[in-house]
C-alpha cells in the first residue's frame, strides 16, 4: 500500500539551508577534472547521456525519464503500487532508475561554479522543473523505492549547494524544490527498507539520504529527526562492516557505495558541528584501509561479488569513464575516492587527491585534526615494497579476504561468507576463487556481474561457480542459484568457508581454506596456495570423500592475453598438461593430477561494467574419477 497521504505532501513547513558540504578553492581544481566536468556537462546539454555500461544515448533535452532506452520498455504514469519492478521482458528498471537518480545535476552546478556560464545553471534548473512535473509522487516507477528516492533528493540538495545563493527571481524555483525534498523525506520514512531479516545498502540509503535531508531542511521537528538518523547513521556502520573494515554485503562494489555513503555522513556531520562518535571515524577509517589494501596503483578495486556501479556522487573516475567507449569502461577504478580517504584519514599509499579539494581537504588534512580519523595499526603492512624474498600480506579475517604481493605479483584469496548473515542477495559463487594481478594487469580475473533482471540465465551464469577461479563438482553450484526469475537476488547458503589460515615462508607466502557446498554429496573442497617472490603460484586443490564425480577447475582469463599450446591428448602423460598464456608478460601453466587431466579454451565474457561484457577465454581442467583427488597447478612467469 502507497503509505503517504497525498496532504501531507502537498504541505511544506521547511526551508532550506546550505550547510557547506562543498568547500571548494576553485583555484585549486587542476585542468583535467575542469575538462572532465565541462566536456560531461556540455554532453547532457545536447541530450547526450551515458548510463552503466550502455552506448551513449540521445535522449533529449530533458530525457524522457520513464524508459528504458536500451529495450525501448516504459513505465506508463499510473499509481506506482501498480507497477512491476522486474517484468522478465527484457527491460531494466535500474536504466530509469539510474536516470532518476540525478547525479549529473551536481556536475552541471560545478560546471556553474568553475565558469559561471548560465547556461549550465539554466540547464540544471530546467532538469529538476521538468522530472518534478513528469513525476508526480505516487504516479511514477521513479517513487517504488525509498532508495531511489534518497539518492535522488541527495543529489538535489547537493545541487542546491552549488548555486547557492539564489536571487529574488529564483525564488519561487527554490521553494518548488524544497517542496519536492520534504515529499522525499516524508517517502522515505513512510516507505523505509529496514527489516529485521535483511539490513543492506537499501535501509542505508534511506538512512542516509534522510540524515542529509534533515541537515539541509530547517523547521519544525527537523532538529529532533537530525539527532534521531545521525544516531542510527553511525550505529550502522558497525551492523553492515566487518571489524576488519569490510563491507557484510561481500561485493567490492557495494563496499565502496557504502564507503561513498559514511565520507558523505561525515563531511555533513562535521559541516553541521555534529559531534562524531570516535567508533565511526575509526571504521570508516578501516574501511577505506580494506579498500587501499585490495587496490592495484590506479586504484582498482577486484570485483568481486555483484557490481552495479551505485554511487552518491559522481567523481572523477566516473566522469573519465563515461565519456570512453562503453568496452573501455571499468567502475572499479576509485582512485579519486581512495584520495578523498587519504585526505580525511592520512593512508599509507599516494592516491589522486582532485576530487578532495570540493570539500576543501588538503592531504591528511582531517587525519590532522582528529587521531579517531587516523587509519588504526593492524595486520596490513605497505611497507617496505615487496622483493624476491620479501612478501607482503594484508589479512582482513572476518571478511575472508587475504592480499599478498610478491616480486610483482598481488594475489587476492578469498573465502568470503555469504553476505547479509548468508542471505546471499549479492554473493556471487566464489568460495576459494583468486584474482592474480601481474604488474598493472589481472591475469586470472573475476567474470563480474553484467545485468540483473534483464537477463536472468545472464545473471546466473556471471554469478555461477563456473565464472570464478575455483572447482566444481557433479555440475553443482557451491551455493544453489534458484531456478526461478523471482531468485534474481537470491542464493542458497550450502558453502560454509572455513578461516584462511596464512603463513609466510622465506620468499613467499602460503594461504589454505575450505567450504561446505559440496557437502550434499559428501565432498569437501579445499584449496592451498603458495605465492613465490621469483615468479610462481601454485595451487593445490583437495578433494575428499569418496565415489566417482566429474570435476572441473575453472581459470577466467583477462582478455589481454590469450592461450596457446595446449598439446594433444596422446603427446603428454594422462595426469600432466600445460599451456602458455601470451599477453602483458609470458605465462607458463602445468597442471597435474592423481588422475587423467583434459584442458580446454571456453570462450566466454567478462564485465567490468554494469550493462555491458566483453569477450574473453576460460581455461576448463577437467577430470572424472573416484574421490579423493588433488590437481596441483603451476603458475610461472618472468620475475
Amino acid at each position: 500500500m502507497y503509505r503517504l497521504p497525498a496532504q501531507l505532501a502537498g504541505f511544506c513547513p521547511v526551508v532550506f539551508k546550505p550547510v557547506g558540504f562543498y568547500k571548494p578553492d576553485i583555484s585549486a581544481i587542476g585542468a583535467e577534472p575542469r575538462r572532465l566536468i565541462l566536456e560531461c556537462s556540455n554532453r547532457l546539454l545536447e541530450g547526450r547521456f551515458s548510463i552503466f555500461g550502455y552506448e551513449e544515448a540521445q535522449l533529449g533535452f530533458p530525457p524522457t525519464w520513464n524508459v528504458d532506452f536500451v529495450s525501448g520498455v516504459a513505465w506508463p504514469p499510473a499509481p506506482s503500487t501498480d507497477m512491476k519492478v522486474m517484468r522478465f521482458d527484457g527491460s531494466d528498471v535500474k536504466v530509469p532508475w539510474e536516470l532518476s537518480r540525478l547525479q549529473f545535476l551536481p556536475v552541471l552546478g560545478k560546471a556553474w561554479l568553475l565558469t559561471r556560464d548560465a547556461r549550465y545553471r539554466t540547464a540544471a534548473t530546467g532538469l529538476v522543473d521538468d522530472w518534478l512535473a513528469k513525476n508526480p509522487m505516487g504516479f511514477s516507477v521513479n517513487w517504488l523505492l525509498a532508495i531511489e528516492a534518497s539518492m535522488r533528493a541527495t543529489s538535489l540538495a547537493m545541487l542546491l549547494e552549488l548555486l547557492w545563493p539564489f536571487s529574488p527571481g529564483e525564488q519561487g524555483w527554490l521553494d518548488r524544490v524544497t517542496g519536492l525534498l520534504w515529499q522525499h523525506l516524508l517517502f522515505v520514512e513512510a516507505h523505509s527498507e529496514f527489516s529485521y531479516l535483511i539490513r543492506s545498502n537499501h535501509y542505508l540509503s534511506n538512512v542516509f539520504g534522510l540524515m542529509g535531508l534533515s541537515c539541509f531542511l530547517h523547521g519544525p521537528g527537523m532538529p529532533r529527526r537530525l539527532a534521531r538518523y545521525t544516531r542510527l547513521l553511525q550505529d550502522e556502520i558497525h551492523l553492515q562492516t566487518y571489524a576488519d573494515g569490510g563491507n557484510f554485503e561481500a561485493s567490492t562494489s557495494y563496499h565502496a557505495f557504502a564507503t561513498q555513503i559514511f565520507t558523505a555522513s561525515l563531511l555533513l556531520f562535521r559541516a553541521r558541528g555534529i559531534t562524531v562518535d570516535p567508533a565511526f571515524e575509526s571504521r570508516l577509517g578501516q574501511m577505506y584501509s580494506w579498500m587501499s589494501g585490495l587496490c592495484d596503483d590506479r586504484g582498482r578495486f577486484p570485483g568481486l561479488g555483484d557490481c552495479d556501479d551505485g554511487r552518491v556522487e559522481l567523481l572523477s573516475d566516473d566522469l573519465r569513464r563515461s565519456l570512453l567507449p562503453p568496452p573501455e569502461r571499468d567502475s572499479l577504478i576509485l582512485g579519486g575516492l581512495l584520495g578523498v580517504g587519504r585526505a580525511l584519514f592520512g593512508l599509507p599509499r599516494e592516491w589522486d587527491g582532485t576530487d578532495a579539494a570540493w570539500y576543501g581537504l588538503g592531504t591528511a588534512t582531517a587525519a590532522k585534526q582528529s587521531p579517531a580519523s587516523r587509519v588504526p595499526d593492524s595486520h596490513i603492512a605497505e611497507s617496505p615494497a615487496p622483493t624476491a624474498d620479501r612478501t607482503v600480506t594484508a589479512i582482513f579475517p572476518e571478511s575472508g579476504l587475504v592480499r599478498a604481493s610478491a616480486g610483482g605479483a598481488m594475489l587476492i584469496f578469498y573465502a568470503m561468507p555469504n553476505g547479509i548473515g548468508g542471505k546471499g542477495s549479492h554473493t556471487h559463487n566464489d568460495k576459494l576463487a583468486f584474482v592474480l594481478r601481474l604488474g598493472a594487469r589481472e591475469l586470472f580475473c573475476d567474470s563480474g556481474t553484467c545485468v540483473y533482471a534483464r537477463d536472468v540465465n545472464t545473471r546466473n551464469e556471471f554469478r555461477s561457480t563456473a565464472a570464478h577461479n575455483t572447482v566444481r563438482v557433479a555440475s553443482l553450484e557451491q551455493n544453489s542459484i534458484p531456478a526461478e526469475p523471482l531468485g534474481v537476488f537470491s542464493l542458497g547458503n550450502e558453502a560454509g568457508v572455513s578461516p584462511i589460515a596464512v603463513s609466510e615462508f622465506p620468499g613467499g607466502v602460503r594461504m589454505r581454506a575450505s567450504h561446505s557446498g559440496f557437502q550434499r554429496i559428501g565432498v569437501t573442497h579445499s584449496r592451498a596456495l603458495q605465492l613465490f617472490g621469483d615468479g610462481r603460484l601454485w595451487v593445490e586443490d583437495e578433494l575428499s570423500g569418496s565415489g566417482e564425480f566429474p570435476v572441473e577447475l575453472f581459470f577466467q582469463v583477462s582478455p589481454e592475453w590469450r592461450i596457446e599450446g595446449l598439446p594433444a591428448a596422446e603427446s603428454v602423460p594422462e595426469n600432466y598438461r600445460a599451456c602458455r598464456l601470451q599477453g602483458p608478460v609470458p605465462v607458463k601453466l602445468e597442471w597435474t593430477a592423481s588422475a587423467p587431466l583434459r584442458v580446454e579454451e571456453v570462450p566466454s565474457r567478462i564485465s567490468r561494467v554494469y550493462g555491458n561484457s566483453i569477450p574473453a577465454s576460460r581455461l576448463r581442467v577437467f577430470t572424472r574419477t573416484k574421490l579423493p583427488l588433488r590437481i596441483t597447478t603451476k603458475v610461472s612467469w618472468p620475475s
